[in-house]
């Protein structure tokens, strides 16, 4: 029996948690097939008597070594970029080096935005950095800046604080460019108070 949701054609939440249990050999995916209209349907052959579609083979598909062409058309295909017109092609990249990024052809370019500032250590990762990320990983991927307290973030914040010139001690780690614009007039204002 299906439970109840807004739409029609979905699950609500709860269905789905108990439809999905990773870990457990033969979970299953919602009955896709069934409601499937594309053509080839690719979710299977049009599901098990029960009306649910076995997960391995889907699975297997997307485990298979895949080349690069393959890559750029499924996202051509399924996928949005952020900075160009829709249905625009991007530069299919296939790894870094250094200061380089390289397209599947080979063709070498330098990445001069450090890939939007996110790359700042470049392309080649020391050892060190890919370490500490590994330990961080292994105990804790994330934890959300806007509730939580972590000893790593706690270490970091007194190291800048250490750091820094001046007066500048106050830090916060937003996860967008809005985040970090009410983030500064947080701080402005709690520096305002402080010397009011």
């Amino acid at each position: 029996m299906r439970a109840k949701s807004s739409q029609p054609g979905t699950m609500s939440s709860r269905r789905v948690n108990d439809l999905y249990q990773p870990g457990t050999p033969g979970y299953r995916l919602p009955d896709v097939a069934s409601r499937c209209t594309r053509s080839p349907c690719p979710c299977g052959d049009g599901g098990n008597p029960d009306g649910q579609v076995e997960t391995a083979r889907i699975l297997d598909e997307h485990n298979r070594e895949w080349d690069a062409n393959e890559a750029l058309e499924a996202h051509n295909r399924h996928g949005l970029m952020t900075w160009s017109q829709g249905g625009a092609p991007g530069l299919n990249i296939v790894r870094g080096e250094g200061v380089y990024i390289f397209d599947a052809d080979g063709k070498k370019y330098m990445d001069f935005n450090s890939m939007a500032m996110c790359s700042n250590h470049g392309h080649t990762v020391d050892s060190s950095v890919v370490a500490a990320i590994v330990e961080q990983l292994e105990s804790l991927p994330y934890a959300y800046p806007g509730v939580f307290h972590t000893p790593i973030r706690g270490r970091l914040c007194k190291l800048l604080a250490d750091l820094c010139p001046g007066d500048l001690d106050t830090f916060m780690f937003p996860s967008s460019g809005a985040e970090a614009v009410e983030g500064a007039i947080r701080i402005a204002r709690r520096q305002v108070m402080t010397y009011a």
